[in-house]
């Protein structure tokens, strides 16, 4: 399968900055405990580095990547 991973910064109706982030999860995590982290983390960091509110970041789960089986 092919997923579309990354970060795209974009400025809403506000012209606040809305951030998408494109993950793939490990197999196991608490999905979303996992993205409720990253956008918390993600939205204090970037407010305090530019000084500017943040209207949204959205995490996007593009898949799960499954453990590797011994011998792969």
């Amino acid at each position: 399968a092919r997923f579309r991973l990354g970060i795209k910064i974009s400025k809403d109706k506000e012209d606040l900055y809305v951030i998408d982030i494109s993950i793939v999860a490990d197999y196991g995590r608490n999905i979303p405990q996992l993205a409720w982290d990253i956008q918390t983390s993600v939205k204090e960091k970037v407010q305090a580095r530019i000084n500017q509110k943040i209207g949204a970041v959205n995490i996007h789960i593009q898949g799960v990547s499954m453990p590797k089986k011994k011998g792969e």
